[in-house]
C-alpha cells in the first residue's frame, strides 16, 4: 500500500483515478488538490528548517500541518 504525500491525507493514491506523480522519486498524490497541499507543506518545511527550535519540534512530532 502506498500513502499520499499530503500529510493530512491517508489515502492510497494507487487506488485513485486522479493520482499525480508529486516528486522525481515517484512519490504520489491521490489528486491534484493533495499535490497542491503537499507543495504548501514542503515549502513550509524548507522555509523553517533553519529555525533550530522549529526543527526540534518537528523531529519530536510536535509540528502539525
Amino acid at each position: 500500500m502506498s500513502k499520499c504525500v499530503n500529510e493530512k491525507c491517508k489515502k492510497d493514491p494507487t487506488k485513485s483515478m486522479y493520482m499525480v506523480v508529486a516528486t522525481m522519486d515517484g512519490d504520489l498524490a491521490c489528486c491534484p488538490e493533495c499535490l497542491e497541499e503537499f507543495k504548501k507543506q514542503r515549502d513550509h518545511f524548507f522555509n523553517n528548517i533553519g529555525d533550530d527550535q522549529w526543527y526540534d519540534d518537528w523531529m519530536k512530532g510536535r509540528i502539525e500541518y
